[in-house]
C-alpha cells in the first residue's frame, strides 16, 4: 500500500527537508486536506492528487486506508497540528490528527502547482521527518 500512496515510488516516501519555511497558505492547504479526509471527502482529496497518483490509487482505496487509520486512532478525531517545510520538489507537510485513543501522523507533499504529490500515513513506530 505504501507504493500506491507514493505514486509507485517508495523512494519518494520520505521527503528530504531542504530548509526554509513556506508561507501560511501551505499550512492552510495541508489542514484542509486532512479535514477533507476526516469529513469523508475522499473524492476531493483524490482529485487534488497529481495525475500519476490518481492512476495508482482511487478514492475508494484512499477511503479504506483512512478508515483503518481512524479505527486505530479512535473517534472523534481532529487536526491538532500542522508543520510545513520546503522539501525537494515542493512543500512537505506533517499533519497530526488526534483521535480518542492515539494520534495519527499524515505526511503530505505538494508540488509547485499545489497538487498532492504524496500522501502517506506514518506507522506508529516511525519518527516524523522533522
Amino acid at each position: 500500500m505504501l507504493a500506491a500512496l507514493t505514486d509507485g515510488d517508495v523512494g519518494r516516501a520520505r521527503p528530504r527537508p531542504t530548509g526554509g519555511t513556506p508561507g501560511p497558505e501551505w499550512e492552510t492547504r495541508a489542514r484542509q486536506t486532512a479535514q477533507a479526509l476526516l469529513d469523508g471527502r475522499f473524492g476531493d482529496v483524490h482529485a487534488s492528487r497529481r495525475p500519476e497518483g490518481q492512476a495508482v490509487t482511487n478514492a475508494d482505496q484512499l477511503a479504506a486506508l483512512w478508515g483503518s487509520a481512524m479505527r486505530w486512532a479512535g473517534a472523534p478525531a481532529r487536526v491538532s497540528a500542522v508543520s510545513c517545510r520546503t522539501v525537494s520538489g515542493g512543500i512537505g507537510a506533517l499533519v497530526t490528527v488526534d483521535g480518542a485513543r492515539r494520534p495519527v501522523s499524515l505526511l503530505l507533499t505538494y508540488n509547485e502547482a499545489g497538487q498532492i504529490a504524496m500522501l502517506r500515513l506514518l506507522s506508529p513506530d516511525e519518527s516524523a521527518p522533522w
